[in-house]
């Protein structure tokens, strides 16, 4: 069996917390770490345009043909890693998840925490093995524009280009060694194959009617300003719309006398039935 250890570090104007498919539509490879079996931690700077290092696309491509006799592992790579690399602007590799292995899950499939900071702590990791502590400093400065919308790259900073470039290194050693030090009485093949269907469903996704959806929203906001203009009537241009509690309840209290605790649904329903409301007050109410 050989196993390809892996660890990507990408670039994209779109933000992360959308999950990792729209992250991945305007995304680009940046460094590519990765160990073969028990052989040095190596970074590709995909970034200098040189190829793809042969033993690396060896291993890739058995992976994506399936073959039985090759693992990749990551760290978080089901949930970020494939899926990137699977649109990635400059460089796509579909991997099927059976040839997927994840450090992380298989460290919460055992009550561990998840990041690989945290568990080099736990497993006590020597210094040169343990996550860079500057590494989120580096990530975020070279993986995402700066607040004025400027790109940081190997040419504009060096120095600490070459920092991120150990950083991805010591990722990989890291979670090379974590992973084989991690129990597996969890993470054995049924676990993997449930792993397996719980990933091809999440890349799946829900087929979902976009123009419904967008015809609900449009009549959404139409029937929004037609009653905001049906308060600004029914109180003449005191209240702004029916959404605007507090002053549609001092509005019915001033010209009407009445008293609400508030305008949630049973309150409404209750109101409406009092033969003594006033009926512009049940009109307000209605909106």
């Amino acid at each position: 069996m050989t196993t390809l250890w892996a660890d990507l570090e990408t670039f994209s104007t779109r933000d992360i917390m959308n999950g990792p498919h729209q992250y991945a539509e305007d995304c680009e490879v940046l460094l590519f770490g990765y160990a073969i079996d028990d052989g040095p931690a190596k970074v590709w700077d995909v970034t200098t345009g040189e190829r793809m290092p042969f033993e690396l696309a060896c291993v890739l491509a058995a992976a994506q043909m399936n073959a039985p006799d090759v693992n990749t592992v990551w760290h978080n790579g089901a949930n970020f890693d494939v899926p990137v690399l699977r649109k990635a602007k400059n460089l796509h590799v579909d991997i099927p998840f059976e040839r997927v292995d994840d450090c992380m899950v298989k460290a919460y499939s055992h009550g561990l925490p998840g990041s690989l900071g945290a568990l080099s702590e736990i497993y006590g990791l020597d210094v040169d093995k343990a996550k860079d502590k500057d590494g989120r400093r580096l990530v975020l400065k070279f993986c995402k524009p700066d607040s004025k919308g400027n790109v940081r790259n190997r040419t504009t900073d060096p120095e600490d280009w070459a920092r991120f470039v150990n950083y991805c290194r010591l990722d990989v050693e890291a979670m090379r060694v974590i992973y084989k030090k991690l129990p597996s009485w969890n993470w054995g093949p049924r676990d993997r194959a449930q792993f397996v269907i719980d990933q091809r469903i999440n890349n799946r996704g829900v087929r979902m009617d976009l123009d419904l959806a967008r015809a609900a929203i449009a009549l959404a906001d139409k029937l929004k300003a037609e009653n905001a203009k049906r308060t600004q009537d029914l109180t003449n241009g005191e209240v702004g719309s029916a959404t605007q509690r507090d002053a549609l309840l001092a509005h019915i209290l001033q010209q009407y006398g009445v008293s609400l605790p508030d305008l949630t649904k049973s309150t409404i329903e209750r109101r409406l039935n009092d033969e003594n409301l006033p009926e512009v007050v049940k009109e307000l109410l209605r909106v």
